[in-house]
């Protein structure tokens, strides 16, 4: 059994779900979509993922399906269905996507409803093994991130081209770092799959920053990271990095739904503090461990 997907309306196996190869989200990668997680079986910030992916799709010209408003309900009969089928429940993850549908050349009319879909999955605890202990490492790309010219930073979708390429040249020279993406101006951005925050001693409470909302996408993880930040009564700023600057930080984290904050090593070979996750990223992971009441960092080796 394969567990439960939902498309356009539709409950179906997730091995018969499917997009058409005519679909705008296949010919032209216009698709708005969001990724999300649970902590404990529960879903984690629906309402934060669920008004980006509206403005996504405002921003793509993207009506809201008829069913729009009982996505919540239906999330959560999926997950429900998939961690029945398993005799030790691991943490789910949730795609949701949405293209404006069919390609106008293909249709007889021209005109298409929304391609829709939404489907879980188990998280693939097994490659983040290690990455909460022992950190990872990045390396700076020579492929720029997408200007706002182009699209809008706040804009999630699937043309991610600029990713793949950016991970494919990091690869053939260090073939266990994540590429770092800077933008038109050679400031920091972010990886092809997280938010980049750097942290500074700064004497009675530590300084930390990211790279300036406008800069890049403003991640929900990296906004509830902030948060906590503030929780703990640490200074958080927003501020245009260069590679120089960030690699005078005492320590550097990376923040995604997938696996919520993970240290940063090294950057370009050049170990980041001492080398090993710091003392600030431990009460973090920690912080955000007790907010939502799961050791999340040791779930991978259960």
């Amino acid at each position: 059994m394969s567990g439960l997907s939902y498309y356009k309306g539709t409950f179906l196996p997730t091995d018969q779900l499917s997009l058409r190869v005519y679909d705008r989200g296949v010919v032209e990668g216009v698709m708005a979509s969001e990724q999300l997680r649970t902590f404990g079986g529960k879903l984690f910030a629906w309402e934060a993922h669920i008004t980006r992916l509206q403005e996504s799709m405002k921003i793509l010209s993207i009506e809201k399906p008829a069913d729009f408003k009982d996505w919540r309900e239906i999330a959560e009969t999926l997950l429900t269905s998939s961690t029945s089928l398993e005799s030790n429940p691991r943490e789910m993850g949730l795609t949701i996507a949405i293209s404006p549908g069919f390609y106008p050349t293909f249709t007889p009319d021209g005109i298409s409803e929304p391609t829709y879909y939404l489907t879980p999955y188990q998280l693939p605890v097994n490659r983040w093994a290690g990455y909460y202990q022992n950190g990872v490492e990045l390396e700076v790309s020579t492929v720029r991130q997408v200007p706002a010219t182009c699209w809008p930073s706040q804009l999630k979708c699937r043309s991610r081209a600029h990713y793949y390429l950016a991970a494919q040249e990091v690869k053939k020279r260090a073939p266990q770092a994540i590429a770092l993406l800077l933008n038109q101006d050679g400031f920091v951005t972010e990886t092809p799959t997280a938010n980049l925050v750097a942290v500074w001693n700064g004497g009675a409470t530590p300084v930390v920053i990211t790279p300036r909302r406008e800069e890049i996408l403003w991640g929900i993880s990296l906004q509830y990271l902030l948060k906590l930040a503030k929780e703990l009564r640490w200074q958080v700023k927003e501020k245009s990095l260069t590679v120089e600057e960030l690699l005078t930080a005492d320590e550097i984290w990376l923040t995604s739904t997938p696996w919520a904050v993970i240290p940063v090593v090294s950057v370009n070979q050049q170990d980041i503090g001492e080398g090993n996750p710091g003392e600030y990223y431990l009460q973090i992971l920690k912080q955000w461990e007790n907010e939502v009441g799961v050791a999340f960092s040791q779930q991978w080796f259960q």
